[in-house]
């Protein structure tokens, strides 16, 4: 499959309008915000109901989710170690209410820098 990274502004459902227009066969987006620890804990049912109704119209096959980079569960740090479990469950569970099937996970460092 040939599929790139897209944006999600203005709601997860406008990946579909990038992958049909570059011609994508997957897409890779952040089911959540990227870049920060809090998020809400269920995701929002509109979004969801609209996220459903484009992957439907859309001719994009599959559609791939990335874990943000903030998570690390090989940290040696056990906060680090426990938010980051939490948001992987998070991530999870946003993931399926979407019905995204694949996800990328890097699972971190145990380096101490």
């Amino acid at each position: 499959m040939l599929g790139s990274t897209v944006p999600v502004r203005n709601g997860l459902h406008n990946c579909f309008l990038y992958g049909d227009l570059w011609e994508c066969e997957c897409v890779q987006i952040y089911s959540t915000l990227s870049r920060r620890w809090d998020i809400p804990q269920a995701p929002n049912h509109d979004a969801i109901l609209k996220f459903r109704e484009a992957y439907r119209k859309s001719s994009v096959k599959s559609v791939i989710s990335h874990i943000p980079f903030l998570v690390n569960l090989c940290s040696k740090d056990f906060e680090l170690q426990k938010k980051s479990t939490t948001r992987l469950e998070t991530e999870l569970i946003y993931n399926n209410a979407f019905g995204i099937l694949y996800t990328v996970l890097h699972p971190g460092s145990n380096e101490n820098k």
